[in-house]
């Protein structure tokens, strides 16, 4: 069943264009209050070389100062497309742009008043110009991160999306999907996707609904209000795509086409010419060279660091473990890891001896989805146990297979031999990594999310690495682990 839309793609359109707006009238007004600033630091608090009787000035001086940078950061965030960003543009490079246009503003200005100099000109303090050349960056950048803060807190709480329906259910397909629903800062609400086998078999994508075949795409953009959608279908349905973009166009409908070559991840081409021909090659997947060098460092660093600082709270957890019921403070059991090599995952146990004599008579209650078992309730259970893994200090001891190199800090979740056996051959691409404590499949939901899903952000997550990204994901699991979002 399709559900109502929020509010009518003409208000939306209508608000984003008074958003746009507002926006550029506001930083017209900042490189005033720039301006302005600029005086105040000079000539209020004497900041810069000292200033004589004689070389004092009234701001009624710097008025055409004043709209003169006006008119030049105007044009220069033209030239420098501060209002052309996209979506997915980081808080960096929007700085950038501002900064690099505020820096081309003050060199012409400055270029007029002591190079040209026109008439009237009344000996103005260049440690001015260089206030104002660094405080307008500094004032309009300080109102566009609040504004992100803003905007990023409505989209949070569900205000300001725009309607987005994504077309094929292949790998490309669901990639997007995956990350459209796990970065609500994009700012777009996936009411769901069409695909004809999909459709057919009635197999949804874990949270995300199939809404009908890809020729239903007119009447799902007319009930549901979309605003974008994404053409994710293989080259080969060539003519399909030009069907869907020509009624995208007629209805007025924005639209980006997934590139597909032949299955290929962009970001493993390795693109090189001889004699001026162009030639494409594969890198290699995974993580190599200098970044299993980099990535393994920070491994080591801080898995012994936290066995170092944490062992009177081993000892303690320990302790605990033994005191409430018989049986080992540790538990182990054989995984899959890098390449499909077996190895011992060690955590503190939480449940009873015979917990895994027990799991065939629960598999009715099993609430996860694919290969996994999952029970929230789970009768076998220790009280210690339930609320170690709550806190997930039962995963502790894993820093122990971290420092081995068992495993990693972030990675793929650690499966065990018989849910590999399940794999299907594109799900098998997760096991070219180490397997992680963390990762985006515990920072997005942890036990609440499908297993498809969450193969999906394993690969998404090899084909991206960087080691910014493993530093983030290390600190987006600390506010998801005290949440305790997924957690049973």
């Amino acid at each position: 069943m399709i559900a109502p839309m929020v509010s009518p793609p003409k208000v939306r359109r209508r608000n984003r264009v008074t958003a746009h707006v507002l926006v550029f009238f506001l930083d017209l007004a900042l490189a005033g209050v720039a301006t302005f600033v600029s005086w105040w630091l000079r000539y209020e608090l004497g900041i810069g070389p000292d200033l004589t009787e004689f070389q004092r000035q009234e701001f009624s001086v710097y008025r055409p100062v004043l709209f003169a940078h006006v008119t030049l950061v105007f044009i220069a965030f033209q030239i420098t497309r501060v209002y052309r960003l996209r979506r997915t543009t980081g808080l960096v490079e929007e700085l950038g742009r501002i900064f690099l246009g505020a820096t081309l503003a003050a060199f012409f200005l400055t270029a007029v008043f002591f190079l040209w100099r026109p008439a009237g000109y009344a000996g103005y303090s260049r440690g001015m110009f260089i206030l104002l050349w660094l405080s307008t960056p500094a004032i309009v950048g300080a109102s566009r991160l609040l504004l992100r803060f803003v905007v990023d807190m409505l989209r949070r709480r569900g205000r300001l999306l725009d309607q987005l329906v994504v077309v094929g259910g292949g790998m490309h397909g669901k990639m997007i999907m995956q990350q459209v629903v796990t970065q609500p800062g994009l700012g777009y609400r996936l009411v769901g996707f069409l695909d004809d086998d999909h459709f057919s078999r009635g197999a949804h994508f874990g949270r995300i609904k199939v809404l009908g075949p890809v020729d239903r795409l007119a009447q799902v953009v007319q009930a549901q209000g979309v605003d974008h959608v994404i053409i994710a279908l293989p080259a080969t349905e060539h003519r399909s795509i030009a069907d869907i973009i020509d009624q995208c166009k007629q209805q007025r409908v924005g639209f980006y086409l997934v590139p597909d070559l032949f299955e290929i991840q962009l970001n493993t081409v390795d693109l090189d010419s001889i004699g001026g021909i162009p030639i494409i090659g594969l890198r290699d997947g995974g993580i190599v060279g200098w970044d299993f060098f980099l990535k393994r460092l920070l491994d080591v660093t801080l898995s012994l660091a936290v066995l170092v600082i944490g062992s009177p709270a081993f000892l303690l957890i320990s302790l605990a473990v033994r005191i409430e019921s018989r049986g080992p403070a540790f538990y182990s059991s054989e995984r899959v890891g890098h390449h499909g090599k077996p190895f011992r995952m060690v955590k503190f146990r939480s449940m009873r001896e015979d917990a895994d004599q027990m799991r065939d008579t629960l598999a009715e209650h099993n609430q996860a989805d694919g290969p996994l078992f999952k029970m929230a309730n789970d009768p076998r259970r220790t009280r210690i146990g339930a609320w170690l893994r709550r806190l997930s200090l039962d995963e502790l001891p894993q820093f122990w297979n971290i420092l081995r190199g068992d495993m990693s800090l972030v990675g793929p979740r650690a499966p065990l031999a018989e849910e590999v056996e399940q794999y299907e051959e594109w799900q098998k691409k997760r096991l070219i990594v180490k397997p992680g404590l963390t990762g985006l499949w515990q920072v997005n939901g942890r036990s609440n999310v499908p297993f498809e899903e969450m193969v999906m952000m394993d690969i998404y997550y090899i084909d991206n690495w960087s080691l910014g990204l493993d530093i983030n994901l290390i600190i987006r699991t600390i506010p998801a682990v005290v949440a305790r979002r997924g957690a049973y």
